[in-house]
């Protein structure tokens, strides 16, 4: 019988003779764990090279959006490329050690804050625009109370609201490419978010914020402007989360 299995020749080394060595043909469940740990080791040389201990932020977060570059979809690696990018600018700007290392104690998680380590770098970078954003947060908290009448669990169409109206206030208040940034900066920099298990509901919410970025620069609501323009991009945005799930331009995973 001619040999057919040619195409699987090294699959139990995961189709990789050059990194993956398994001549008895019993790790392929191991791949998983192998690429992780090739990501980690690549991330914290790359982090290594930014010249900050490993306890400081900024290490932190590079170390993470090197990781998250590695495994993602390649859809977002650019903006994860530029996010990387803008934290390395801020980190070496005259003053903004200075300014992270403020924000990082007084907002960031680890001080009782709600900021992940990029959050509170692109915020120590856009002082007015963060502190814009804290305001957003509250407007969308009140819709929320207002529309769902309480905070919606993650991956719901409540939750969905809560993205694409944030990301649609932030580009009202101070433009889509600024906005994007706080929104990739909270999406790339959590740190739940190293865990690839949680990446289905992060492309999710990447979606929503896009969406809700895309909905606020809408020809649809060019007649509208201050309190009136929100009212309808909020409305509207509410609207989708009663379509059928599999009509509505909104993504969630559970009703």
């Amino acid at each position: 019988m001619p040999f057919r299995c040619w195409v699987e020749l090294y699959r139990d080394c995961s189709g990789n003779p050059i990194l993956f060595s398994d001549p008895w043909g019993l790790y392929d469940h191991m791949y998983n764990y192998d690429m992780d740990r090739i990501m980690e080791a690549r991330a914290r040389t790359l982090a290594n090279e930014s010249g900050y201990t490993s306890d400081h932020v900024v290490y932190q977060s590079l170390f993470q959006l090197h990781y998250m570059w590695g495994v993602i979809k390649a859809e977002y690696k650019p903006d994860v490329l530029a996010l990387i990018k803008e934290v390395e600018r801020i980190a070496n700007s005259a003053g903004g050690l200075t300014l992270i290392n403020f924000v990082y104690e007084n907002y960031s998680r680890n001080n009782g804050g709600r900021l992940n380590d990029t959050e509170v770098i692109i915020a120590a970078g856009y002082l007015i625009n963060a502190k814009i954003t804290d305001w957003i947060t509250q407007c969308v908290d009140k819709a929320l109370s207002e529309l769902f009448g309480r905070e919606p669990a993650d991956d719901t169409p409540g939750n969905a609201f809560k993205h694409a109206y944030w990301n649609a206030l932030m580009v009202e208040a101070f433009g889509e490419k600024v906005a994007k940034l706080f929104a990739d900066a909270h999406e790339f920099g959590a740190e739940e978010n190293l865990n690839k298990s949680n990446h289905n509901s992060m492309y999710m919410d990447l979606h929503n914020n896009a969406l809700g970025r895309s909905l606020a620069l809408s020809p649809i609501f060019m007649a509208y402007n201050g309190v009136e323009k929100e009212n309808q991009l909020k409305q509207y945005i509410y609207n989708l989360t009663k379509m059928p799930k599999n009509k509505s331009p909104l993504s969630w995973l559970k009703q």
